[in-house]
């Protein structure tokens, strides 16, 4: 089934409302997230939602009402939202939107994928990466040297 148009200006308008865009740059740990929340205490209306663009639905249950919670995690798939939605978003959200899209497409544009970093921080390149021939393991160079200067 595709989606319409009316069908898409509907989940913008309730995603500026109830949405929320989160970002975390883990460049220690070699990557970076993000995913795409939207609550409602209508469980139709996260159910709606994930039949439009899948993701996952948890269920909060409080002191008053359950509050049911959409999310989108894949990487691919949140970009390519973003990008749909931008066009249609107030100027906060669409700011938001513009600080996070570049850095999930750098790192999705790197010949490591989502292992743009090592451990340590470092930038992997060509040029201070090593791929190691048996198990495929991505050894940094310039933590390698960093390793061999402290044993010295």
């Amino acid at each position: 089934m595709t989606m319409s148009e009316v069908e898409f200006m509907w989940f913008v308008g309730l995603f500026e409302g109830e949405g929320c865009i989160s970002y975390s740059d883990l460049r220690r740990r070699g990557t970076s997230a993000a995913h795409l929340t939207l609550g409602s205490t209508d469980r139709d209306v996260v159910e709606r939602v994930q039949r439009m663009f899948g993701g996952v639905i948890h269920t909060n249950k409080g002191t008053n009402k359950p509050m049911h919670v959409w999310r989108l995690n894949k990487r691919d798939e949140v970009v390519a939202l973003l990008q749909r939605m931008r066009p249609h978003m107030s100027s906060r959200r669409g700011a938001r939107i513009d600080e996070v899209l570049p850095n999930l497409i750098a790192f999705e544009d790197t010949r490591f994928g989502d292992d743009v970093f090592c451990k340590n921080g470092h930038l992997r390149t060509d040029s201070n990466t090593r791929v190691h021939k048996t198990n495929g393991y991505k050894v940094c160079r310039d933590c390698a040297r960093e390793s061999h200067r402290r044993a010295a």
